[in-house]
């Protein structure tokens, strides 16, 4: 399982720094191709195709969320949560307003957070801000999986992650930390 995990880590690092490395058009396509898989598996999380409606709702929201960020804000977000009333007319009840205020959250926290993620990129030394962001997540992920598996003790949220403890979200902290 290890063996898996290091490969797959290591081609994934392998694609992302070349792409990052690029420039700012290649990694805001990546990190816009990552949040499209993100609403897909989000939608899916909530129970809706990656193709049905839901799910495409959610490919638009986070798409013109980071294709044109620069949009008025409170204009944007108003048109959105117009389209989130609508959506129960349209599909006759068959989606409920709860379920898609909870896609349009969703498609907000990942479009907003991929914008993040590509204009970070785009700053003056963007590269290496992306780079420290990259090597604190990775340091955050890896200290807390050996840390968490050497050390075990208490779950920290069983029913979210069943394996993942407290020692280990510790130990990840201090690894993020060092990371930096």
């Amino acid at each position: 399982m290890l063996k898996e995990r290091v490969v797959t880590a290591a081609l994934g690092l392998v694609v992302l720094l070349g792409v990052l490395f690029w420039g700012v058009l290649p990694w805001r396509l990546l990190v816009w191709a990552g949040t499209l898989v993100g609403a897909a598996e989000f939608c899916a999380m909530l129970g809706f195709r990656w193709h049905g409606a839901m799910a495409i709702w959610a490919y638009i929201v986070v798409t013109l969320i980071q294709w044109w960020p620069d949009w008025d804000t409170l204009i944007v977000v108003q048109l959105f949560v117009a389209s989130a009333l609508v959506w129960p007319v349209v599909l006759r009840n068959r989606v409920s307003l709860p379920q898609t205020a909870t896609v349009l959250i969703g498609a907000f926290y990942l479009g907003y957070g991929g914008e993040s993620a590509s204009a970070l990129r785009a700053l003056p030394h963007g590269l290496a801000w992306v780079l420290l962001f990259l090597v604190s997540i990775w340091m955050t992920d890896t200290v807390a999986f050996f840390a968490g598996s050497w050390l075990k003790g208490p779950k920290l949220w069983p029913a979210i992650s069943p394996k993942k403890t407290i020692s280990g979200a510790v130990a990840g902290g201090l690894g993020a930390a060092v990371g930096a």
